[in-house]
């Protein structure tokens, strides 16, 4: 987050640096401080002045003068180390100089700043909350420790601390946009909103707080708001290549596929894209080439759920390519054993032509709303798992046997249910709840405990074909949005996925059906954090008996009769064979190019920008 304050010695006046940016900031001098020396009869320093009241010293009147001076010289070479961001020497006059017996909060204010610019968030910490001790009414500790309070995890007393500091300085935008982070961290963007909305009254072009502004009206799946901020923070900094992506899910979300697919290949030149970028000699298939005679690699890039949406589109590439390998995550390898070419991430590979990753497939495709691939099943499960699994859960007792999963990636703030919020539905005596979940919260198994109904596979579950085998013996799949959910879906069964207030892009704004999964029903939070309604909601519907939704009137990816390459599925104006560029309709293409790069050694010909919304990295932005 961009901020006012200076290190002693920028040699660009009214400039800051990345790393002075949250640096403590050293009180100018005034003619009267020298009446608060602690040390009468010596003369001091500005540097020594500024430890202030809380310098101590305890040497013998005879030696004081040559420890002050020796005190004097220490604390300048500290200081003029810091401010040529030499801060490893810098620390270690400071230390020299605390070691000496002087103290005080500017002295750890810059320890502790170091500390954290080194990654050590707890001794920063302790630092922080001894300046704060002496100095409990400055704003620019309160901040820095509220930004080691927010890096340990510790929300509460981080948010807490950014409100003592907004009192003090209601007027810097750093103080209001970090407690607008903070309060998003702890899953409360509706009261973030405010905070950031006051950072950007005081600061418009504070880009890190629009970017935080845009997730906060994101997750209350207010997304029409988020494009105009996405767009205009990659305008105002061309590079910000994360605003592009950003701005693609949110279109996404609104349901303009067209737009949003093309532009969801920027990810590639943006930093929250780089983590997932498979560097590949062969040239990247973007739906260009025609693949006639040609070995195709396409290769899994996120979450279990988004290889498993898009395997979708196998049987087209299939009838296109001479030759389709498949990478995929290794607990994947066992559900997909019936298919040629799959190999395990990590794995030797064949030699190959091309390749693309799964989730760039709906590009590649072209695919809109009227020709999404929905032919379900597109998956089946092993016989021999599901043969063992028949055989280990035995016979139904004539109740309905549900799947239920309360718990989603941890990556993903909003998508899990607390187990205690779900147990009324687990209690339930006509039906018997298998746990198809291998992941716990701290506490779950400790409620489980109290719930003897509850058919717990968790531990049995050892791949993919486990959890296909469970999911096909069950009558219906109750879940939250995770691979399960999708698992369900590409099997043709019945599930309920339960979802937050703002979902994600690929269910759309409203609705429960999604066109993805015929046989899919979507439970949606009617507020934010408002889980009870949902399960409410469920319960309700399992008393009626509802059968699971009838599948939407979409188009099949692929009939039997009807080659992949002339499916209805495919837009007659722009053929997986030919040219994207040759159809009139095809969309103009984005500035920067999306295309990824062919080779290790080519980089994207514009540079990836800092996140305009993802947290800060550490140490983080500044505050004054």
């Amino acid at each position: 987050m961009p901020g006012e304050i200076r290190a002693r010695g920028n040699p660009r006046p009214g400039k800051t640096t990345p790393e002075e940016n949250h640096a403590p900031r050293k009180p100018r001098p005034k003619e009267n401080r020298a009446q608060r020396n602690p040390c009468p009869g010596t003369t001091t320093t500005r540097e020594t002045r500024a430890l202030g009241k809380h310098c101590r010293d305890t040497t013998a009147p005879d030696k004081r003068d040559a420890v002050d001076i020796d005190i004097q010289t220490t604390l300048g070479l500290a200081f003029d180390a810091f401010a040529k961001q030499d801060y490893a020497n810098a620390e270690a006059h400071f230390r020299a100089v605390r070691s000496a017996g002087f103290t005080g909060p500017e002295l750890l204010h810059h320890l502790g700043f170091l500390a954290r610019n080194r990654g050590d968030h707890d001794e920063a910490a302790d630092l922080y909350a001894d300046a704060l001790e002496t100095a409990p009414a400055d704003p620019q500790i309160l901040t820095n420790l509220g930004e080691a309070r927010h890096a340990q995890g510790r929300f509460g007393e981080a948010i807490a601390l950014y409100r003592r500091a907004r009192t003090l300085a209601p007027h810097e935008a750093p103080i209001a946009a970090n407690l607008g982070k903070a309060l998003l961290a702890a899953k409360r963007p509706d009261l973030a909103i405010r905070e950031l909305q006051a950072a950007l009254a005081l600061d418009p072009k504070m880009l890190s707080a629009a970017g935080d502004y845009a997730i906060c009206v994101c997750s209350l799946g207010r997304y029409a708001e988020a494009v105009p901020i996405y767009q205009d923070a990659y305008r105002q900094r061309p590079s910000n290549n994360d605003a592009r992506y950003l701005e693609a899910l949110a279109l996404l979300a609104l349901g303009d596929l067209e737009n949003g697919w093309r532009r969801h290949e920027v990810r590639w030149y943006a930093n929250l894209g780089q983590a997932h970028r498979h560097r590949l000699l062969t040239p990247y298939w973007s739906g260009e080439d025609d693949l006639t005679g040609k070995t195709i690699l396409v290769h899994a890039e996120q979450g279990y759920g988004d290889t498993i949406m898009y395997l979708r589109y196998l049987p087209r590439l299939q009838a296109m390519a001479k030759r389709v390998i498949l990478e995929v995550h290794t607990p994947l390898k066992g559900l997909l054993a019936g298919i040629p070419d799959v190999y395990g991430r990590g794995e030797e590979l064949p030699a190959h032509d091309l390749n693309c990753s799964f989730m760039s497939l709906p590009f590649c495709f072209r695919t809109t709303a009227s020709t999404i691939p929905a032919d379900v099943p597109y998956l089946t499960t092993p016989p021999d798992a599901l043969a063992a699994w028949r055989e280990r859960l035995g016979p139904a007792d004539g109740r309905r046997r549900i799947g239920v999963a309360w718990t989603g990636s941890s990556a993903v703030w909003n998508r899990s249910i607390p187990l205690e919020q779900f147990v009324p539905l687990l209690r339930r005596q006509d039906c018997v709840f298998h746990l198809v979940q291998t992941t716990m919260e701290p506490g779950d198994r400790e409620i489980m405990a109290t719930l003897p109904d509850l058919v717990d596979l968790s531990e049995q579950l050892t791949s993919f074909a486990d959890t296909a085998a469970v999911t096909a013996l069950m009558d219906l799949t109750i879940t939250v949005d995770t691979a399960l959910c999708h698992l369900a879906g590409a099997l043709a069964k019945p599930v309920w996925t339960m979802l937050p207030f703002g979902a994600e892009y690929r269910w759309r704004n409203s609705g429960e059906t999604s066109p993805w999964y015929p046989t899919m029903r979507l439970f949606r939070q009617p507020a934010l954090n408002d889980w009870p309604a949902v399960i409410a909601a469920v319960q309700t519907a399992l008393t009626a008996g509802a059968p699971a939704p009838e599948s939407p009137s979409v188009s099949p990816s692929v009939s039997p009769s009807v080659p992949p390459s002339a499916s209805p599925s495919v837009s007659a104006s722009v053929s997986p064979s030919s040219p994207a560029s040759a159809s009139p309709s095809a969309p103009p293409p984005v500035t920067p190019p999306v295309a990824p790069p062919v080779s290790p050694s080519v980089a994207p010909s514009v540079a990836a920008s800092a996140p305009a919304s993802a947290p800060s990295g550490a140490p983080s932005p500044p505050t004054p």
